[in-house]
């Protein structure tokens, strides 16, 4: 709402005629519903957090594949997940180690 406002006051400020001005911050507006809408609605904002998840977990998961940990100086609880993860190539079932997660 800040960076709104902030976006607002500058639009305000530049040269330019009235008309422009108003269809910029109505534009700047409607963006700033449809963000409040999408907050208001948490599954839907859930949806486009699961969206970028996957994607996130995907690079995670082959960038753990490919380096190589040191497991003298790492917590071997957490080494223990990371080699099965590697041997299993990222295909984890109910007997994954969680030795390393915390409550």
């Amino acid at each position: 709402m800040l960076q709104a406002i902030t976006d607002i006051r500058t639009i305000i400020t530049i040269d330019g005629n009235a008309e422009e001005k108003l269809n910029q911050i109505d534009t700047l507006l409607q963006s700033l519903e449809k963000q409040v809408h999408l907050q208001e609605q948490p599954e839907t904002s859930y949806i486009f957090l699961e969206a970028g998840s996957l994607k996130l977990q995907k690079i995670v998961s082959d960038i753990i594949r490919q380096v190589e940990f040191n497991e003298d100086t790492s917590d071997k609880d957490l080494m223990q997940a990371i080699l099965y993860f590697k041997k299993r190539n990222g295909d984890i079932d109910k007997n994954v180690p969680i030795n390393f997660l915390e409550d």
